[in-house]
């Protein structure tokens, strides 16, 4: 089969280019060319295409008019668009070809090709002898060709990892893995941090190891070991547990949220670790002390961003701490009462804060799911900005979308540089983005569940998580419940051009035959998730309040397990303590498993 390659001329002499601030190398596909002429009458020419190795049938066979004849004559020519699908891509192939037959000699038939919207003359054109075979009925005769075509880059696409797949394994591409299957893994389980080089820093915190990604794809490990620990140095002796953030400065060190040794560590440039905040906790690691930074003390911390003075805050769950350079830690804002108040950044209220970031001007802005903002604990996201008067301001809020609200368990932030903040709306698939005048737009996703690669408006995504923005405009997305790292193509100044649609709740279908009902309610519920036990009760956990309750069919509700105070006792149902527990599953003889949450634990509930 012959062979045209239809790309630039860097590509022809060799040379692999790629775009600043890409993420993605030039890729080429192959696409195959078959030309047809009806032997008996040769000015009947047809042509169809496929991509390597697949079928003929794909686009079928196509009439093809040569209806346009040159200045002089001498050629008779027709042109056609090939959008040719490939495995793998939404976006498919797209090659002109151009075919000429010689008016006087029609027998010689000739071929160009271009990518969409190039050159003619880039390659030029050349004679396709129809030598390669007859139809089945002997009417045609055909030659074929294979054609280079370069393929477009996707504006989402996957940087690393498999999808669903765990592990800690370096590599390019598909063949590196993050994370790993726990039954606490969550999107969180990675975060990011933009490199000034164009790389990408992830914090694989379930794998205990600080990496890098560059913008061919491929991983390497900068730092720490699958066994967790605390040791720093360099190489493979060091080690972290649980690094829940990283933040990058503008000379590439790089500074990890090492939340379990309840320190903050740096990396420098030739890769060595050392603690540069924080101490060892007196108790069992739940006190927050400020002072100078090798006394003071942190607790659940969920990320850090870095200021553009060099203040590093870092993120606790009510309140936000500042590192500062000259190594004093102090309360930037909130404390270690929780709610939900605006006002002055010290007597500011939150509660379960999950993300920060900063801009250039030195805001700092703060995710969090608040379920004290409303009277009937249904939580609530928030994000807040705390401007440089140290004035706390709420730009959005939201309920879960089954109240309502457009917000669902959002994961992930980072600032956009023009008073915008792009979010990981984890719970609907889709990143988007809070505008500077507080409306909401759809970035990237089509709010179907799935890890496909596409245009914004037609990518999926799967629980995204952590984000990260490089300053050539390239949105990494956690995605896949930790398990892979995406990257989405943006606008000139990390601005996307347009908004793709909102993605919303799909309401659950009705099932035919069945009958809804009233129960009275005597008590209250607050519950996150529930099950049916074979006598009919609904069990439902009440997390805040340590518990686990019943809800009868006269409508009564009782405590089925639980002291109501925060513990990790087993014993009698009316003796046990929980933490926090998130979750029930029934089995069939009605024994109860709860995943309490807060004690990293499965509890079992007999049926005595």
């Amino acid at each position: 089969m012959k062979r045209l390659t239809v790309v630039a001329l860097a590509a022809l002499v060799g040379v692999v280019m790629v775009a600043v601030g890409s993420a993605q190398a030039e890729r080429t596909a192959t696409v195959e060319v078959r030309v047809w002429q009806n032997v008996g009458d040769l000015e009947d020419i047809r042509i169809s295409a496929r991509p390597a190795g697949g079928s003929w049938r794909t686009l079928g066979t196509i009439p093809l008019p040569l209806d346009e004849t040159t200045d002089s004559g001498t050629f008779a020519y027709g042109d056609i668009d090939l959008d040719v699908p490939l495995p793998g891509r939404a976006v498919p192939a797209t090659v002109e070809v151009r075919v000429w037959q010689r008016v006087r000699d029609l027998s010689r038939v000739f071929i160009s090709a271009r990518p969409a919207d190039g050159s003619w003359r880039t390659l030029g054109t050349i004679a396709l002898p129809l030598d390669d075979g007859f139809s089945s009925s002997g009417t045609f005769q055909f030659g074929d060709i294979a054609l280079d075509v370069p393929v477009p880059p996707e504006e989402v696409s996957t940087l690393a990892g498999r999808a669903g797949v765990y592990g800690a394994r370096d590599g390019q591409g598909a063949n590196a893995r993050f994370g790993r299957d726990t039954i606490f893994s969550r999107p969180t389980a990675l975060a990011l941090a933009a490199h000034p080089d164009g790389d990408v820093i992830v914090a694989d915190r379930d794998n205990h190891l600080i990496r890098r990604v560059a913008p061919d794809g491929t991983v390497t490990t900068i730092a720490g070991g699958e066994i967790s620990g605390y040791v720093d140095g360099a190489g493979a002796l060091v080690r972290f547990n649980h690094p829940t953030g990283v933040a990058v400065d503008s000379e590439g060190n790089i500074y990890v949220a090492d939340d379990h040794n309840h320190r903050i560590r740096k990396i420098t440039l030739d890769r060595i670790v050392s603690t540069i905040a924080g101490a060892e906790q007196p108790n069992i690691g739940w006190e927050s002390r400020d002072g100078p930074a090798d006394e003071a003390l942190f607790t659940n911390m969920f990320g850090i961003a870095l200021g553009p003075e060099g203040d590093l805050y870092i993120l606790e769950n009510s309140k936000i701490r500042r590192l500062s350079p000259a190594g004093e830690v102090t309360t930037f804002a909130g404390g270690d009462s929780e709610g939900d108040r605006d006002g002055p950044r010290l007597s500011a209220q939150f509660r379960y804060l999950r993300g920060i970031t900063v801009d250039d001007a030195g805001n700092v802005y703060t995710l969090e799911v608040n379920d004290l903002a409303s009277q009937s604990g249904i939580p609530t996201a928030i994000v807040r900005v705390i401007d440089s008067s140290g004035r706390v301001r709420t730009i959005y809020r939201s309920e879960q979308p089954v109240w309502g609200g457009a917000l669902a368990s959002p994961s992930g932030i980072v600032a956009a540089g023009n008073g915008a903040v792009y979010l990981s709306n984890t719970g609907l698939d889709q990143v988007i983005r809070i505008t500077r005048a507080g409306q909401l737009e759809g970035v990237a996703g089509s709010g179907e569940r799935g890890h496909g690669d596409a245009s914004r408006a037609e990518a999926t995504f799967n629980l995204p998580g952590s984000l990260a923005l490089s300053s050539r405009g390239v949105l990494f997305v956690a995605d896949q419940g930790g398990t892979v790292v995406r990257a989405i193509q943006l606008g000139r100044g990390g601005l996307p051009m347009t908004a793709v649609p909102l993605a919303e709740l799909d309401s659950l279908p009705r099932v035919e035959g069945v009958t809804i009902s009233p129960v009275r309610q005597v008590g209250n519920i607050v519950a996150v998730d529930m099950e049916v036990t074979p006598s009919g009760l609904v069990v439902m956990p009440y997390p805040n309040a340590h518990r686990i309750d019943r809800l009868g069919p006269s409508g009564l509700v009782r405590t089925f397990a639980g002291t109501g105070e925060e513990g990790f006792v087993d014993g009698p149902a009316d003796a046990a303590q929980f933490s926090f527990p998130q979750s029930v599953a029934i089995d069939a003889d009605g024994v109860v498993y709860v995943a309490d949450t807060g004690n990293n634990a499965i509890r079992r509930i007999g049926t005595d």
